[in-house]
């Protein structure tokens, strides 16, 4: 019987596991069934006469008096109406363009040493951009951090059309190309006589630079801004520099401004760098539209402007410049 017991004993213990399953499922049943189907045992403590409370839902149910549909979609069991999605934000209006920047090389004043700018080339990284500059009457190449005249300047930023000079003393000037609106670009001085030594040459080079250097200190010692608009002009220097018409129309070009067939005024390009029409205040691309308040019915040349300066005493220009009118006031004394 024993030999008997131990060799079916595998038997015995799985009939008692599948015993034992069998109670813990049964009343596993018998709790879900008792919590989801089982009516609300009555309340011995209700009053006699008085209507008996509304049943209890069963657990996960909908009482009668609500609407089970309703019920659904607000538990949204099926997830069959999902909460609609954000309304999406209106579309932000674009940004208006702002007026243009002003131009660093119309803001800074120019520089007064012996360095002229012949041309540049431009790259994306700034670091990149090389120019090309006549410096005491020679030709180098200048990058961004490069020292001229033996430290009396650094370059600091190279543009298109100008280069940015920190000096000595920590003012930032500008040397610009000569023309802004695409004419003629300042080159090296010719030489005086190219059949001599070239060391004679480099002399008359730098002696050429030297003069103009002179010239440009002389005009702006005598030239003086009292305002964003306002200048005094000295006159002996004004007369020295109306002896000399064909230099002043070298530096400055004027061209007729339109508005819808009629005369505007007179576009001004090519205005070089330390001309006289820039210690003036005036830029390539300004449109002269009236001179003391008489609006320009022909057009003029820009010496026929500093004409008129050297016959007066007080001369107001009324000129546009990129979208905005402006009056720039001059007295001469």
């Amino acid at each position: 019987m024993q030999h008997l017991f131990e060799r079916y004993f595998w038997a015995l213990r799985w009939m008692g596991i599948a015993a034992l399953a069998w109670v813990v499922s049964g009343g596993i049943n018998d709790e879900l069934a008792a919590r989801l189907f089982a009516l609300p045992a009555h309340d011995p403590l209700a009053i006699d006469g008085a209507p008996p409370p509304p049943p209890f839902p069963a657990w996960g149910r909908v009482a009668p008096e609500e609407d089970a549909a309703e019920q659904l979609s607000a538990r949204h069991v099926f997830d069959l109406d999902p909460p609609a999605p954000p309304a999406p934000a209106p579309p932000a209006e674009p940004a208006k363009p702002d007026a243009p920047e002003p131009h660093d090389g119309d803001e800074l004043a120019e520089t007064e040493l012996a360095i002229a700018l012949l041309g540049t080339l431009v790259t994306t990284e700034a670091a990149g951009s090389v120019a090309t500059l006549e410096v005491a009457g020679r030709t180098r190449l200048g990058w961004r951090g490069s020292a001229l005249l033996d430290g009396q300047a650094t370059i600091v930023r190279i543009a298109p059309r100008h280069v940015v000079l920190e000096e000595a003393g920590g003012e930032r000037t500008v040397v610009m190309l000569w023309d802004d609106d695409g004419g003629k670009k300042a080159g090296p001085p010719p030489a005086r006589n190219r059949g001599a030594h070239p060391t004679a040459r480099s002399r008359d080079a730098a002696s050429s630079v030297n003069d103009r250097m002179a010239r440009r200190r002389r005009i702006r010692r005598a030239v003086h801004r009292n305002g964003a608009y306002d200048y005094t002009v000295e006159r002996a220097m004004l007369d020295e520099e109306l002896k000399d018409p064909a230099l002043l129309a070298s530096e400055a070009r004027a061209t007729p401004s339109y508005d819808g067939g009629a005369l505007r005024g007179v576009k001004l390009v090519g205005v070089r760098p330390g001309s006289l029409y820039r210690a003036l205040g005036l830029r390539s691309g300004d449109v002269v539209t009236a001179i003391d308040g008489r609006p320009l019915t022909s057009a003029s040349r820009p010496v026929d402007l500093l004409q008129q300066l050297g016959r007066a005493s007080t001369v107001s220009v009324a000129v546009a410049r990129r979208g905005r009118d402006t009056t720039l006031t001059y007295s001469v004394r």
